[in-house]
């Protein structure tokens, strides 16, 4: 699984494409974090909201947080993603 991440540094906000999916519907929790979902209400990305003003812990935990919503495949993803990563400023 590759996640893909485009930054809006005019907006302060990232997305993280999980996958190929139609997005169907999008829930914020915790604020400042929409999760989107397919019809079968799996996770096709995120947004963060604020972006500058996270820190890499909040990026590398957020699959822990996300507990109800990523697959643990997504959990692995997200995690080797954050630890491998620079994040854009």
């Amino acid at each position: 699984m590759k996640i893909e991440l485009k930054h809006d540094p005019e907006a302060d906000a990232a997305y993280f494409t999980l996958s190929e999916g139609e997005i169907a519907d999008s829930e914020e929790s915790p604020p400042g974090i929409v999760w989107d979902f397919d019809k079968n209400n799996q996770v096709v990305g995120v947004e963060i909201l604020n972006f500058k003003y996270r820190t890499p812990d909040e990026f590398f935990n957020l699959a822990e947080a996300s507990e109800s919503y990523l697959t643990e495949e997504q959990k692995i993803a997200f995690r080797d993603f954050f630890s491998k990563t620079p994040l854009p400023v």
